[in-house]
């Protein structure tokens, strides 16, 4: 019979015994893909009910499986290990299998059925690990790669050990990058259907001193991942306002500057008072700063992300919500959100003007925003016809590579003085 446990320690010092005799054991973590939701909308007390019928459910899989010495862990949350000594890999993506076929059922909570989806990621000693702690570690890369499959079971690879070690080198050399000058600003115009500048997107560059120019798609991941963001973040404020106010100070005409701003940065404690003292050390004033919000912010919790967004709003900043028509926020709560601006997803723009759902999505994000009184702008804008439609259905503002490509602060400088026809001295 399974025994369950609330002990990481339970559970590696059971890893450990098992791999200094030798003997092969598997291990499988698992996790409840939408326990989150569950909490959101029965409340805690009826999802800690779900989360005991879920462990009663594992407990009673592990013992119809018939695995001798296999132990059931409760690790923390949602999440919750098996080690058992099954007999090879297949064996083991059979029983992973089966666990998630198991949870495709719904458990019962008082009057409703709710189904909580399992996701597993397993690993196996010696095949992919020596050590206990080795072995945890494979299984919670493969616990990573399943949250991403289709399957919801991934198996550990030495492919996803490749991949976790250069993430791990990347990192390392992020953190040497902050501070060090190895970060890069650029600036892509945005403009207004009469081909007016009104506003720049700050966009940032790394050039690490050894592997040249890193494409954001590499790093801003293992930032995230990493929680570097939040400091890379901060150093993209600083740039942006910082730069900003030395055009102004060089007599350029005021422009918006927007910054992207992540999930990891709203959601940590003390994020207004940061951009408030951004704008204090910079002097750049509030009302030419924009502030743009992802709609997965939005949409995971839409009365934190109110009071967040008004905390702003009273700094004097704008504020933007970013891929619009991505994600899934209620319209409900779209209304007290007090921002200025939609941003239409370039994935959206891309299809522009001949595939039919990317107009009929981007024809209703215009039309929800100036039903809003809202600023639409588009992003991802490459050719004539694509700004063609979207100034004729009422889209504000344009960015994209039909204009220009991001730009650093010079060149940005030069392409605005030739747009208006004049001639500037260069700005700091």
């Amino acid at each position: 019979e399974a025994r369950a446990s609330i002990a990481m320690g339970d559970l590696l010092s059971r890893l450990g015994e098992v791999t200094r005799r030798g003997d092969p054991i598997g291990l499988l973590l698992l996790r409840l893909a939408r326990y989150h939701t569950v909490v959101a909308g029965l409340g805690h007390r009826a999802a800690d009910q779900l989360l005991a019928a879920a462990a009663a459910r594992l407990a009673e899989r592990v013992a119809a499986a018939e695995l001798p010495q296999a132990t059931l862990h409760r690790l923390e949350g949602e999440t919750f290990a098996i080690a058992a000594p099954v007999g090879d890999r297949l064996a083991l993506a059979r029983f992973a299998d089966a666990l998630v076929r198991e949870f495709a059922v719904p458990i019962a909570e008082g009057e409703q059925s709710v189904v909580l989806d399992l996701v597993t990621g397993y690993a196996r000693t010696p095949d992919d690990a020596p050590t206990g702690d080795d072995l945890l570690q494979a299984a919670e890369l493969a616990l990573q790669a399943a949250q991403s499959s289709p399957a919801a079971i991934a198996g550990y690879s030495e492919e996803l050990g490749r991949d976790r070690r250069a993430a791990l080198a990347l990192e390392q050399a992020l953190r040497q990058a902050l501070g060090t000058g190895q970060f890069e600003f650029f600036f892509q115009p945005q403009l207004d259907g009469a081909g007016k500048l009104v506003g720049a997107e700050t966009l940032i560059r790394w050039r690490h001193p050894d592997r040249g120019l890193v494409s954001p798609a590499d790093f801003i991941p293992v930032a995230e991942t990493s929680g570097l963001i939040v400091p890379i973040g901060r150093e993209v404020l600083t740039a942006a306002c910082s730069q900003g106010r030395a055009w102004l100070e060089a007599g350029r005409p005021p422009l918006l500057i927007a910054v992207n701003v992540s999930a990891r940065q709203c959601v940590q404690s003390g994020f207004v008072d940061e951009v408030a003292a951004v704008l204090g050390e910079t002097g750049y004033p509030p009302h030419w700063l924009e502030l743009e919000i992802t709609e997965s912010v939005a949409a995971q919790d839409a009365e934190a992300t109110v009071a967040l967004l008004a905390a702003l709003k009273a700094l004097g900043v704008r504020l933007a919500i970013d891929d619009f028509g991505t994600g899934f926020s209620s319209l409900s709560y779209l209304r007290r959100f007090p921002i200025d601006k939609l941003k239409v997803d370039q994935s959206f723009v891309r299809g522009l003007p001949d595939d039919g759902q990317s107009a009929a999505i981007a024809r209703t994000v215009i039309a929800l925003g100036r039903e809003l009184s809202l600023t639409v702008i588009a992003e991802g804008v490459e050719t004539e016809a694509q700004e063609t439609w979207l100034v004729a259905h009422g889209c504000h503002e344009l960015q994209g590579f039909r204009y220009s490509r991001p730009l650093p602060a010079g060149e940005f400088d030069r392409w605005r003085a030739a747009l208006a026809g004049l001639s500037y001295a260069p700005a700091a």
